[in-house]
């Protein structure tokens, strides 16, 4: 629950400070959201769709530039790492450059 949420929240944040296409990590306790900035060709949806393609579904909102993450509550530490780490390399990849 709560401890695991922020653990989570932490890893996205850290993504916030890396990426410059991330606007602001926030949330609480397991509902917890990434928004991004919009900038040139990033696409939300590409982000999303990569996620899905790699088994993590999260929620996205077409006419917004966020994900939305409400995790089962017994998601495991190992799940968020492996969430993260997938998740930065699609960022990167998107080629929008870190801070």
């Amino acid at each position: 629950g709560r401890a695991t949420g922020a653990y989570f929240l932490e890893g996205l944040q850290r993504l916030a400070g890396k990426h410059a296409v991330v606007k602001e990590a926030r949330g609480r306790g397991m509902l917890l959201a990434l928004e991004f900035r919009p900038q040139g060709g990033f696409s939300t949806a590409a982000v999303f769709q990569a996620l899905l393609k790699n088994g993590f579904f999260v929620a996205s909102s077409p006419t917004r530039n966020f994900l939305r993450f409400d995790p089962c509550l017994t998601m495991e530490k190992r799940d968020i790492d492996d969430l993260l780490v997938c998740l930065d390399s699609i960022l990167a990849a998107a080629g929008e450059g870190t801070r």
